[in-house]
């Protein structure tokens, strides 16, 4: 059996075994996007844009980029979550023809008339 010390720079109270839920509670108190990064990249580079085309002011091109970017986040959540829903009906749906095939008296069968639309 493994024990978990934490992740990253935090650091759990006492080990704990794997597989063994946790609870806790956090406060954001802030963020902050680093520079190397991709995300970090893309936002100098917005930022950057905005100034450039838009006049804005550079803390208006911030605001505005990071509000872009937040809801670009946004959307790849909900397609993530549309995904993961799409992948979990799909799943079922190869089990239950699997199932079909195998159990007795229950095989697959077309229906012609069905399937010419009478």
């Amino acid at each position: 059996m493994g024990v978990n010390y934490g992740l990253n720079r935090v650091r759990f109270m006492s080990p704990v075994h794997v597989g063994k839920r946790l609870r806790s509670r956090a406060r954001l108190v802030g963020w902050q996007v680093r520079p190397d990064t991709t995300q970090g990249q893309f936002l100098e580079q917005m930022v950057a844009m905005l100034q450039q085309n838009a006049g804005l002011s550079e803390v208006g091109a911030n605001a505005t980029a990071a509000a872009l970017m937040l809801s670009q986040i946004g959307q790849q959540a909900a397609v993530l979550a549309f995904g993961d829903a799409y992948r979990i009906s799909f799943a079922a749906a190869i089990v239950a023809f699997f199932l079909a095939i195998v159990l007795p008296g229950r095989g697959v069968r077309a229906d012609p008339a069905a399937a010419m639309g009478h």
